[in-house]
């Protein structure tokens, strides 16, 4: 089974947390249904590549979910095309590809994504010269919107990648390596409410700019609750 988890981005708070067989439809459902009925309201989603997150919340909240496509997950995609062997006559076109690409969405704004879109599009029939470019061309064409949505926020309020809930997943793994497996699902389940509570109850020490105003708090206290004589070890 697989840890669902979901950070808050400007307070890096867990408002809610499951276990499912894997992200598929029926789990990433039950998921938002929960997270919703917590109260949370969803205002930009940041997601991997997996396109089953969005449909599912915006099946959940009854409206469109305006996402945000995680970079890094979007060219590591690339990178495993650029690295096949049987792509070998298509590398270095694919790494020019690759390069134009993060020249698009890496812009200071959405003006000048927009321009650089355009160029690009007007220039499809360089790229266009096999199955595997094209695939990869209309796959960006079509995540275009969804890799430069952060780009129609104010600078810093909404990321360009995930990783965030990567690093947050990474500890969580960590912590289990050791422990090989749970002896039944109602175990699994009480040890991540515990490591959830935990993580949400823990001040932060060491959070560098523009986050420094962390440190101190925790993830609760920056979301506004009050958790003054509070014990997670008793909830």
């Amino acid at each position: 089974m697989i840890a669902l988890l979901g950070l808050d981005y400007h307070t890096r708070d867990l408002p809610h947390y499951s276990l499912g067989d894997n992200e598929n439809m029926i789990d990433l459902i039950l998921y938002f249904k929960q997270l919703r009925e917590n109260g949370y309201e969803i205002k930009v989603l940041v997601r991997d590549g997996n396109e089953k997150i969005t449909e599912a919340a915006s099946k959940v909240y009854d409206r469109p979910i305006v996402t945000q496509l995680c970079h890094r997950h979007f060219l590591a995609k690339m990178d495993e095309y650029i690295a096949r062997k049987d792509l070998l006559s298509e590398r270095d076109k694919m790494i020019l590809l690759k390069n134009r690409i993060q020249f698009i969405i890496k812009s200071p704004n959405i003006e000048l994504s927009i321009n650089r879109m355009s160029d690009f599009i007007k220039e499809k029939s360089f790229w266009k010269t096999s199955i595997t470019m094209n695939y990869l061309i209309e796959r960006f064409v079509r995540d275009f919107e969804e890799l430069t949505m952060y780009l129609q926020y104010p600078q810093g309020l909404v990321p360009n990648t995930s990783n965030i809930s990567e690093n947050l997943n990474k500890q969580l793994k960590d912590r289990l390596r050791s422990m090989c497996s749970f002896q039944s699902i109602l175990s699994a389940e009480n040890y991540l409410k515990l490591w959830c509570l935990k993580r949400r109850f823990q001040r932060f020490t060491d959070c560098k700019k523009p986050f420094q105003h962390f440190n101190g708090k925790s993830p609760l206290e920056l979301a506004a609750c009050n958790i003054k004589n509070l014990n997670y070890l008793n909830l």
